[in-house]
This record gives structure tokens, C-alpha cells and sequence, in this order.
């Protein structure tokens, strides 16, 4: 392992030389976060005893359902969306008719009152 470390550190300090980076350079500090990780990380690799054809078809078979829950269910809201344009005409139309009303309202309201009562 320790072989394998020095090999990859005089890799990175050769691409580090060839491409003129700094010491302090982020890419740098990235590299060293990521080579931490690797070599800290327990990653698991499943058997064929743990994880069989049948469980992997299961899981298979639930991904897609999932998928095609979630298409159906975006395609609902691009068409829910795109009918935003038709509502909002036809409540500005809405609003024509109730302020013609409210005027019509106003002007009869004013005459009746100028008859009646003045």
C-alpha cells in the first residue's frame, strides 16, 4: 500500500509540475480529501450469496415502477403548468365582466338614488 501511495504521489507531483500548480492550489487540497477518503472508505462489494438474481430483479423491477411513478407524476405537473396561461385569461376576462357589472351596478345605484331620494 505504501508502494502503491509513493507511485501515486510522484504522479501527482509530475502533473503538478507539468501544468505549473502551486502547492496551495484548491485542485490540490481536493485531491488530498479524495485520497483520504479512499483510503479510509469500507465499501462493501456484495457477494453472490447476499445479493441473488431474485433480489436484484425485485429491486429492478421497484426502480422502475418508481421511474414511471415519477414520469407520469412530471408529466401531470408540465401539463398543470402549461394550462397556467389559459386560467389567468380566463380570469382576466372574468374580471372585465365583474368591473362592467360593478360599473353598471354604480351607475343604476346613482340613479336611483338621484330619483328617490333627492
Amino acid at each position: 500500500m505504501s508502494e502503491q501511495r509513493d507511485v501515486f504521489q510522484r504522479a501527482v507531483l509530475e502533473w503538478q509540475h507539468r501544468h505549473g500548480i502551486r502547492d496551495d492550489d484548491p485542485m490540490l487540497a481536493s485531491l488530498e480529501l479524495l485520497e483520504l477518503f479512499f483510503a479510509n472508505a469500507k465499501i462493501s462489494i456484495p457477494d453472490s450469496q447476499s445479493a441473488n438474481a431474485i433480489e436484484v430483479r425485485a429491486a429492478l423491477q421497484q426502480l422502475d415502477r418508481l421511474g414511471k411513478d415519477f414520469s407520469k407524476q412530471a408529466r401531470e405537473l408540465i401539463a398543470e403548468v402549461r394550462g397556467v396561461p389559459k386560467l389567468r385569461d380566463k380570469l382576466a376576462a372574468g374580471r372585465i365582466v365583474a368591473s362592467i357589472l360593478t360599473a353598471a351596478s354604480a351607475l343604476t345605484a346613482g340613479i336611483l338614488l338621484g330619483k328617490f331620494v333627492l
